[in-house]
Parts: structure tokens; sequence; C-alpha cells
């Protein structure tokens, strides 16, 4: 990302559906619209509009495992920028 963008909470709780999803993970902020509408993007749905890590990292749903690194660097396409300081500070308590 050239021109980093930041997303409160408040921004991404505003995409929480399956045609307008976004959710964080790790601090970065994700548009997964796209991916979630083809098959097997169901799962991603209980993310939508909040914090995903602890399911990205725990995969409740799935295997139970953490996510290969090829999975993370896919991740990188759907990258649209970063939880504010100000957010992060308050969904870290």
């Amino acid at each position: 990302m050239d021109n980093a963008n930041y997303y409160t909470m408040a921004d991404i709780a505003q995409h929480a559906t399956k045609e307008d999803c976004w959710f964080v993970i790790h601090e970065i902020v994700y548009d997964v619209t796209e991916y979630a509408k083809h098959p097997g993007g169901e799962a991603i749905l209980e993310g939508c509009g909040k914090d995903a890590t602890e399911l990205f990292e725990t995969r409740p749903m799935g295997s139970g495992t953490p996510h290969s690194d090829k999975a993370r660097g896919y991740m990188k396409n759907y990258e649209i920028g970063f939880l504010s300081e100000a957010s992060a500070m308050v969904t870290d308590e």
C-alpha cells in the first residue's frame, strides 16, 4: 500500500455483510468482499465487521491449525489499510 489508509473499528463495523465484508487481522484492514462471495467463503463471514485475528489464527470452523504462509501471503491481495492507533488501543484492553 503506497498511501496508507487508517480505519477505526467503527468504520470496519459498517462493512459486516457478505455483500460488503471488511475485517482486521493483526491491525491490518482487509476488504474480503469478493473472496467471501465464492464457495468456501462462508467461514469468513464470521469475521465481517470485526477484529478477526483470533478467528484467523485458530480457525475454529476448520482444522484448528494456523493458516499457511501461502494463505497469509494471499491475504496481501485484500489489504486496504490499517487499524487506527486509537482503535487498536481500545481493542487491546
